[in-house]
Protein backbone atom coordinates (compact mmCIF):
# COMPACT_ATOMS: atom_id res chain seq x y z
CA UNK A 1 0.00 0.00 0.00
CA UNK A 2 1.12 3.54 -0.93
CA UNK A 3 1.78 5.94 1.97
CA UNK A 4 1.06 9.79 0.66
CA UNK A 5 2.61 12.78 2.57
CA UNK A 6 0.27 15.56 2.24
CA UNK A 7 1.91 19.31 1.85
CA UNK A 8 0.95 20.06 5.62
CA UNK A 9 2.72 16.86 7.03
CA UNK A 10 5.76 18.04 4.96
CA UNK A 11 5.46 21.45 6.16
CA UNK A 12 4.90 20.19 10.03
CA UNK A 13 7.66 17.69 10.01
CA UNK A 14 10.02 20.53 8.44
CA UNK A 15 8.79 22.55 11.49
CA UNK A 16 9.45 19.58 13.80
CA UNK A 17 13.06 19.10 12.66
CA UNK A 18 14.10 22.93 12.92
CA UNK A 19 12.38 22.95 16.25
CA UNK A 20 14.63 20.14 17.71
CA UNK A 21 17.47 21.11 15.67
CA UNK A 22 17.13 24.72 17.67
CA UNK A 23 17.31 22.99 20.75
CA UNK A 24 20.12 20.92 20.22
CA UNK A 25 22.16 19.62 17.14
CA UNK A 26 21.38 16.47 15.77
CA UNK A 27 18.43 16.01 17.63
CA UNK A 28 16.06 17.18 14.46
CA UNK A 29 17.69 13.81 12.64
CA UNK A 30 16.81 11.87 15.80
CA UNK A 31 12.95 13.39 15.97
CA UNK A 32 13.14 12.26 11.77
CA UNK A 33 14.03 8.42 12.86
CA UNK A 34 11.02 8.70 15.20
CA UNK A 35 9.05 9.80 12.76
CA UNK A 36 10.09 6.78 10.13
CA UNK A 37 9.95 4.36 12.52
CA UNK A 38 6.08 5.50 12.83
CA UNK A 39 5.74 5.66 8.91
CA UNK A 40 7.10 2.24 8.47
CA UNK A 41 4.34 0.55 11.54
CA UNK A 42 1.95 2.59 9.49
CA UNK A 43 2.54 1.28 6.40
CA UNK A 44 3.27 -2.14 7.79
CA UNK A 45 -0.04 -2.34 10.72
CA UNK A 46 -2.33 0.61 8.81
CA UNK A 47 -5.47 -0.07 11.56
CA UNK A 48 -2.84 -0.23 14.73
CA UNK A 49 -3.18 3.38 15.50
CA UNK A 50 -6.63 4.05 17.17
CA UNK A 51 -9.21 6.05 15.29
CA UNK A 52 -8.97 9.88 16.66
CA UNK A 53 -11.84 11.33 14.96
CA UNK A 54 -14.44 9.85 11.65
CA UNK A 55 -12.01 8.93 9.35
CA UNK A 56 -8.59 10.51 11.05
CA UNK A 57 -6.36 7.69 12.97
CA UNK A 58 -3.23 9.14 15.45
CA UNK A 59 -0.12 6.96 15.75
CA UNK A 60 1.96 8.52 19.00
CA UNK A 61 5.61 9.35 17.97
CA UNK A 62 7.85 7.59 20.48
CA UNK A 63 10.31 9.88 22.69
CA UNK A 64 8.30 13.03 21.03
CA UNK A 65 5.33 14.84 21.50
CA UNK A 66 3.75 14.75 18.33
CA UNK A 67 1.49 12.48 16.50
CA UNK A 68 0.68 11.40 12.78
CA UNK A 69 -2.91 12.04 11.20
CA UNK A 70 -3.81 9.50 8.75
CA UNK A 71 -6.85 8.26 6.99
CA UNK A 72 -6.99 4.78 5.11
CA UNK A 73 -8.05 4.08 1.70
CA UNK A 74 -8.08 1.13 -0.54
CA UNK A 75 -5.05 1.76 -3.03
CA UNK A 76 -2.87 4.05 -0.49
CA UNK A 77 -2.95 5.89 3.08
CA UNK A 78 -2.83 9.56 3.31
CA UNK A 79 -0.52 11.17 6.00
CA UNK A 80 -2.62 14.77 6.49
CA UNK A 81 -0.34 16.28 9.46
CA UNK A 82 2.43 15.78 12.09
CA UNK A 83 0.87 17.60 15.53
CA UNK A 84 2.49 18.33 18.29
CA UNK A 85 -0.03 17.13 21.01
CA UNK A 86 -0.91 20.08 22.54
CA UNK A 87 -1.57 21.13 18.87
CA UNK A 88 -4.26 18.29 19.01
CA UNK A 89 -6.17 18.78 21.85
CA UNK A 90 -6.43 22.69 21.00
CA UNK A 91 -7.43 20.84 17.39
CA UNK A 92 -10.32 18.98 18.98
CA UNK A 93 -11.48 21.57 21.96
CA UNK A 94 -11.69 25.03 19.55
CA UNK A 95 -13.74 22.44 17.43
CA UNK A 96 -16.37 21.83 19.77
CA UNK A 97 -16.61 25.38 21.25
CA UNK A 98 -17.35 26.65 17.27
CA UNK A 99 -19.74 23.65 16.42
CA UNK A 100 -21.22 24.24 20.53
CA UNK A 101 -20.89 28.02 19.29
CA UNK A 102 -22.52 28.21 15.68
CA UNK A 103 -25.44 26.28 17.18
CA UNK A 104 -26.33 28.51 20.09
CA UNK A 105 -26.09 32.01 18.66
CA UNK A 106 -24.55 31.69 14.94
CA UNK A 107 -21.39 33.46 15.84
CA UNK A 108 -18.15 33.08 17.58
CA UNK A 109 -14.72 35.17 18.33
CA UNK A 110 -12.41 35.80 15.44
CA UNK A 111 -9.45 33.83 17.67
CA UNK A 112 -11.94 30.93 17.58
CA UNK A 113 -13.02 31.33 13.81
CA UNK A 114 -9.17 31.77 12.67
CA UNK A 115 -8.45 27.99 14.82
CA UNK A 116 -11.73 26.45 12.89
CA UNK A 117 -10.32 27.40 9.62
CA UNK A 118 -7.20 25.75 10.36
CA UNK A 119 -9.48 22.37 11.00
CA UNK A 120 -11.41 22.85 7.82
CA UNK A 121 -7.85 22.95 6.06
CA UNK A 122 -7.17 19.56 7.60
CA UNK A 123 -10.45 17.83 6.54
CA UNK A 124 -10.45 19.58 3.04
CA UNK A 125 -7.83 17.32 1.78
CA UNK A 126 -8.94 14.52 1.87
Amino acid sequence: MELVLLHLAEVDLQNGFDRYEGYRDGLGEIFLEFVEIGLNQIKSFPKSAPVYTKSYRRLLIGRFPYGIFYSIYPTRIEVYRFLWRLDSLIFIFLTLVVLNASRQRGLCCERVTYFFKLDRVLVSQR
